[in-house]
């Protein structure tokens, strides 16, 4: 099985590297990072300097996320519509184990990605004269948690839709964009004094609120990492945070891993 595990995920890397509409996407992030990156490090104030390193490897977080988004909503695509996994399936690999092997690719990958932002980070702390702020493994770690988060999402999505609808329903159907909608209904209702209006803004408002509560959380407990985000610092509970995040992302993981799976399953190739 591990050898199996091993071999899918050698494919999958080769295919990552293969992949002209990846490697075309890789290209335009790479531009797009370039133009990102203004002389922003010729100030002569410590803390200026240290928050444009921050700028810097949270803009490399920010474009590393995009590829891996684009991986996860291509792979299964691709592999499926070209009946490529016909081949796979008769063999001795089962979708589950195939499906694990997409995970681990990816966040093999992203591991790579965020270990290099991490020694740049390390390398502009150096060379500007910034402190090392310890924070920043935890800061790798919830990074890292995210990403896969968000990759398990669209690898789910993919397995069922277009990766061009998987994508619509990612953005259109996402939690923030429920939370505003939540929100402007509450407060919409205090522009009125028609008892009608109110209670239909009101009652609007809570089916936002709770399509919200129901959507997946791309980033859970975001908020108790403040400090982690805007300065390397550890929040007070950063140990129970974790706990949090890993119960989270398991659960999570667990959901739309079976859910690809059954998808597969529910295929004819």
């Amino acid at each position: 099985m591990l050898k199996l595990l091993k071999a899918n995920i050698v494919v999958n890397l080769q295919f990552y590297i293969r992949n002209k509409l990846i490697l075309f996407l890789a290209m335009i992030l790479l531009v797009g990072f370039g133009f990102s990156l203004v002389p922003i490090l010729a100030y002569s104030s410590v803390n200026e300097r240290f928050n444009n390193i921050l700028f810097i490897i949270n803009e490399m977080v920010y474009f590393a996320k995009i590829f891996l988004a684009a991986v996860a909503l291509i792979s299964i695509w691709y592999h499926t519509s070209n009946k490529c996994v016909k081949l796979i399936f008769t063999k001795p690999c089962s979708p589950e184990l195939w499906v694990l092997s997409h995970y681990l690719s990816a966040a093999l990958v992203y591991l790579v990605m965020l270990i290099f932002i991490f020694f740049i980070y390390t390398l502009l702390s150096f060379i500007y004269g910034v402190n090392f702020q310890s924070g920043v493994f935890v800061w790798i770690f919830v990074k890292f948690v995210y990403g896969m988060i968000l990759f398990s999402y669209l690898l789910m999505l993919s397995s069922w839709f277009h990766p061009v609808v998987a994508f619509l329903i990612s953005t259109m159907f996402s939690e923030s964009v429920f939370y505003y909608l939540a929100i402007m209904f509450r407060n919409g209702k205090d522009f009125f004094d028609n008892i009608i209006a109110v209670t239909i803004f009101n009652s609007i408002g809570k089916v936002f609120k709770a399509v919200y509560y129901t959507l997946p959380d791309m980033s859970p407990l975001i908020e108790k990492f403040d400090s982690l985000n805007t300065g390397l610092r550890l929040p007070a509970n950063w140990i129970t945070y974790m706990i949090g995040i890993f119960v989270y992302t398991t659960i999570f993981f667990a959901f739309s891993y079976s859910l690809t799976v059954f998808s597969l399953r529910k295929k004819r190739f």
